[in-house]
């Protein structure tokens, strides 16, 4: 998810260099399993100081995302 997001910043803001953005891309397709889903890595938040909160679904939105964005902006499929 944060490779995710760093690569979705960097398109947004138009970053001159793909090759940092391309790298990106490759890591978050080599870490998808053959059913298509990404592996939970870590915990995304913390409540209360005390209790962690997971949300299953964000290694899906934002992976996707960032895959879709780099295929619209490069022409990549």
């Amino acid at each position: 998810v944060n490779t995710a997001y760093a690569l979705l910043a960097l398109m947004a803001g138009k970053y001159p260099n793909e090759k940092p953005i391309k790298r990106g891309i490759q890591l978050i397709a080599s870490r998808q399993c053959p059913t298509g889903e990404w592996k939970q890595e870590a915990i995304e938040g913390v409540f209360n100081k005390n209790c962690a909160i997971s949300y299953p679904n964000y290694k899906f939105i934002f992976t996707i995302w960032a895959l879709g964005k780099y295929a619209k902006i490069y022409n990549n499929p």
